[in-house]
C-alpha cells in the first residue's frame, strides 16, 4: 500500500498481530526498510527483489527483528537497544531473569523465532537524528516506556509518523518487559501527540489517518483504567500473586494456553510497575508482602 510516491506500507502476516509486526519501505535515493518482522515469505520476498541500503529497527523485540538476518543492509538501531541486538541472549533478559522459572521456556522460545544469535549494528542513533534519503527525510523521535530505546520516526514534511509500538490496539499500552517504565510511555505518548502527525503507521494496527488525538487519548486512558482496577482490588490487603491472577491487563481467559508460561509472568511485571508507581504517588502502602490502599 503507498501512502506517498515514496512511502509504502507493507502489513505483516496475520494483520500484523503478535509474533509478527508491520513494516515500512521508503524507496527514495537511498532505500530504507523500518523493522523486519512482517513474516519470513514476506521479507524474504523484498529481501530478494529490492536493495535495502538501510534497516532501521524501532527497537530489539522479537516480532521486529526476526527476519534482520535476510537483509544485506547497514543496520540501525537507537544505542540504548543495540547491546541486544548484537546479542539475542540479552533479549531473553529483558523477559526474565537468570535463573528464574521461565528462562528455560523463554530461551527455547526466542531461538526457534529467531534464527540468528545477533546482529552487528553499523549506525546507533540518538534523539533527533534525521535519515536523509533524498526527498524523504525521517527523524528519530526517542520515544521511551516500551523498552528503553524505543523509537518512532517522523517525515515532517508529509506529517507520517511510524509509532512503532506506540501501536493504538485496544489491549493498550505494553510494558511487560524489565527494561519497560510507565511514567516513560505516558509522556512518550504525549510527545508524539504535541507532533500533530496526520496519519500515524502503527506496527500492529496499520495505517491510522482519522481521530489520531482522540485515538491517542484512548490508548493513555489504557492505562489509567489499570491503575483505577488496581486500586480496586486494593480495598483490601492483597499479594503482588494475588493480583496478578486477576489478570486486568490481559483478561481473564483471554491467553492461549500454550502461551500462558510467558504472558502470566509479563502481566506480573506491568503490575509489579503499576504497584510501583502507585507507591511512590503515595496512593498505596506495602506492609511485608501485602499492598493496600491508603
Amino acid at each position: 500500500m503507498n501512502i506517498t510516491d515514496h512511502i509504502i506500507f507493507i502489513k505483516g502476516t496475520d494483520k500484523g498481530r503478535y509474533p509478527y509486526s508491520n513494516s515500512l519501505l521508503v524507496k527514495d535515493e537511498t532505500t530504507a526498510l523500518i523493522d523486519a518482522g512482517a513474516g519470513e515469505e514476506r521479507m524474504r520476498k523484498l529481501a530478494t527483489s529490492e536493495k535495502i541500503d538501510l534497516l532501521i529497527n524501532s527497537h530489539c523485540h522479537e516480532d521486529h527483528i526476526a527476519y534482520d538476518n535476510l537483509f544485506r543492509s547497514k543496520v540501525c538501531i537507537h544505542k540504548f537497544e543495540a547491546p541486544v541486538l548484537r546479542s539475542v541472549k540479552k533479549l531473553i533478559e529483558l523477559y526474565c531473569e537468570e535463573g528464574s522459572l521461565i528462562e528455560e521456556e523463554m530461551t527455547i522460545f526466542i531461538q526457534n523465532f529467531i534464527n540468528f544469535d545477533g546482529i552487528e549494528v553499523d549506525l546507533e542513533f540518538e534523539e533527533g537524528y534525521i535519515f536523509d534519503l533524498g526527498d524523504t527525510q525521517l527523524k528519530v523521535i526517542h520515544t521511551p516506556g516500551h523498552s528503553r530505546g524505543h523509537s518512532c520516526f517522523f517525515d515532517e514534511k508529509e506529517k507520517i509518523l511510524f509509532s512503532a509500538d506506540i501501536d493504538l490496539t485496544s489491549f493498550g499500552p505494553w510494558y511487560g518487559a524489565i527494561d519497560s517504565n510507565i511514567d516513560d510511555f505516558i509522556a512518550s505518548i504525549k510527545k508524539i501527540r504535541r507532533l500533530k502527525p496526520e496519519i500515524i503507521v502503527s506496527s500492529h494496527k496499520g495505517v491510522i489517518k482519522e481521530d489520531i488525538d482522540a485515538k491517542l487519548d484512548i490508548y493513555l486512558e489504557k492505562i489509567y483504567e489499570r491503575e483505577n482496577k488496581i486500586l480496586d482490588l486494593l480495598q483490601r490487603e492483597r499479594t503482588l500473586e494475588e493480583i496478578t491472577k486477576e489478570s486486568i491487563i490481559y483478561g481473564d481467559g483471554k491467553i492461549p494456553e500454550s502461551l500462558r508460561w510467558m504472558y502470566e509472568p509479563m502481566e506480573r511485571i506491568m503490575i509489579e510497575k503499576h504497584l510501583g508507581r502507585l507507591f511512590k504517588r503515595g496512593d498505596i502502602r506495602r506492609v511485608d508482602d501485602r499492598f493496600s490502599i491508603v
